[in-house]
């Protein structure tokens, strides 16, 4: 859907190397010489990685399922070889395409980091450092990165508890990451499923990143992103990027998500560009959509959450 929404806008052909791995952490993403230069990050490819207690635990778990007893599997100094293992899907599908020329990125990862307080905190500065090697080997300091918040999804047969964390770092990754474009979907998510089925309105949005970053058209790439929340005289005013000609709720009722405690849901009115809520102390924070399956509706006039 993203190639083919630059190619009826652009009329240029778009070609796509997709290398997607289900359940694959970021970890496999990035070189392992990389990750072992790293004075933050070089635990991860310390001895065996079934063992690695800086890895995720739902990736040993699953690689042990896999691959635990086989005697003829490939292997080195971190144990057999695996497609969560680090490094394993930077060696196999992005160290061979390194000389071929490229025009940007596109990522739709993380769950698989999400589920320990550890691995969510860590996710921005690993990013970084993935992207950052990425630049440097395709000699492209300013190589177009455009990725997926993670959707939402219920904490009942999922431990998606916490996606709204997560969902967070990945908004922050903005700032760490110059050309860089962030898809919110977390209004395509499915309540019981990992893998919502949606994939269109995800394909167009990424393609609205790239459109107005790297093909320079006038066009909104994103939903509303919060600039500054201001208390005065017992109300706190929220402004946002992309807003568009006015903000509005995605089903025409009053806007939901919004909270002063994380806990329970406060009332937000929309005016014109911004959102206002009446409370009479300053708190600490403003939340939005913080729950992991989140029926939060703040959409810009474009329609996009």
């Amino acid at each position: 859907y993203f190639g083919k929404e630059i190619m009826t806008t652009q009329g240029i052909p778009i070609g796509l190397i997709n290398i997607s791995i289900g359940g694959a952490p970021l970890e496999s993403f990035i070189s392992k010489k990389t990750l072992r230069n790293s004075r933050q990050f070089f635990e991860k490819v310390k001895g065996e990685w079934l063992t690695n207690d800086a890895l995720p635990v739902w990736i040993r778990e699953r690689g042990s399922q896999n691959i635990s007893g086989i005697k003829d599997c490939p292997k080195d100094e971190n144990g057999n070889n695996h497609s969560y293992k680090p490094g394993f899907a930077y060696q196999s599908g992005i160290e061979p395409i390194i000389n071929l020329p490229i025009k940007g990125i596109l990522c739709y990862q993380g769950e698989s980091n999400a589920q320990e307080v550890e691995r969510v905190n860590e996710y921005g500065a690993l990013s970084v450092l993935m992207v950052n090697d990425f630049r440097k080997k395709w000699k492209q300091q300013q190589l177009p990165f455009y990725y997926v918040q993670l959707s939402s999804i219920d904490t009942v047969n999922y431990k998606g508890h916490l996606w709204p964390q997560f969902r967070d770092e990945q908004r922050k990754l903005l700032k760490l990451i110059p050309n860089s474009g962030m898809a919110v979907c977390s209004d395509v998510g499915l309540k019981n499923d990992v893998h919502p089925t949606n994939k269109k309105d995800v394909g167009k949005r990424l393609a609205r990143w790239a459109l107005n970053n790297t093909y320079h058209s006038k066009i909104i790439p994103s939903g509303p992103l919060p600039l500054s929340a201001k208390y005065k005289n017992g109300k706190i005013v929220i402004t946002f990027q992309y807003s568009g000609i006015s903000l509005l709720t995605e089903d025409g009722k009053p806007v939901r998500g919004f909270s002063t405690d994380g806990l329970n849901d406060c009332q937000a009115n929309i005016k014109s560009k911004t959102i206002v809520i009446s409370i009479k102390e300053k708190p600490e924070f403003i939340y939005y959509g913080w729950r992991s399956f989140t029926n939060a509706n703040l959409v810009n006039s474009e329609k996009l959450p």
